[in-house]
Parts: structure tokens; sequence; C-alpha cells
């Protein structure tokens, strides 16, 4: 049974493409960061997708979802996943109707000794599932109601 889920979840993660905001984030990554921290931010990402997916199939048209997520920072560069989250909702099928930031977080200690206080914002980013579109589960393609499979930009 792994197995299989396993090979779900790796059909669904094809049509994964990394927000612009991660991207840049990870490209300034300095070049001797830990490789294992760029795949831990990459897995995080992934995962997230692939929640959002699962929101997606189980609410209904109009339905919301509302995200507490919290930026963090590595090797001095922020990651904002705030920003990320709201990039590749819509690439599911949702409407990003705003992120609010609710407070302002301190950074680690480790971080805090190296790079000095930098504050992180703790967002709640709100979606809201399209009316008449839900996702190609084996893809994660948007599709309007009649099945055909539609592209979202």
């Amino acid at each position: 049974m792994e197995a299989k889920a396993l090979a779900n979840f790796s059909s669904k993660l094809s049509d994964y493409e990394r927000p612009e905001s991660l991207e840049a984030a990870l490209g300034s990554l300095p070049s001797e960061t830990d490789k294992r921290v760029r795949r831990m931010i990459e897995g995080y990402f992934e995962d997230m997708y692939l929640s959002l997916l699962e929101a997606h199939r189980v609410l209904r048209p109009g339905g919301q979802a509302a995200l507490v997520v919290g930026n963090v920072r590595h090797a001095s560069v922020m990651i904002p996943v705030d920003e990320a989250v709201g990039e590749f909702s819509k690439r599911v099928g949702f409407t990003h109707d705003g992120t609010w930031v609710i407070r302002l977080r301190g950074n680690s200690a480790q971080q805090m000794g190296r790079f000095g206080r930098e504050a992180s914002r703790e967002s709640v980013v709100f979606l809201r599932k399209t009316c008449g579109q839900k996702v190609d589960t084996r893809k994660g393609t948007p599709r309007d109601s009649n099945s055909r499979l539609t592209r979202r930009a």
C-alpha cells in the first residue's frame, strides 16, 4: 500500500513548478549551504502543494481555506513562505483572497548569532476554491466543470 501511495504522490507532483519567490530565495542561498537544507526547503513546498491539491479536492466550489504559515530564514536568506503559497495556490485552482500578517517573529538563536536579528512574518493565507473548477487529481491541473483540461497562468 505504501508504494502505491508514494507513486500517487509522485504523479501529482509531475505538474508542480516552484513559485518564482521560492526560486529567487533558493538562488540566493550561499553555495556552501548544506544540500540537505535546500532539499528540506524544496520538500516543504512540494508537501504544501500536495496539501493544497487535497484541500481543493475536498472543498466545495466557493469553499474557503486559511493557512497559517511562517516565513523562515536559512543561511541569512529569508524564504517567503506566504508569498510562495499564494503564488502556487492559483495553479491548483484557488483564488488567493489575500494574506494577513498576524505577527513578526524573531529568527532562531542560531541565525541571530551568525546573521543578526531579522523579523520574519507569520501570516494567514486566505484561499477560495474557484467556482466551477476542479483539479485533475492525477496531475494537479485545473479543469472546468465540463472536464476539459485547462491551464492557468
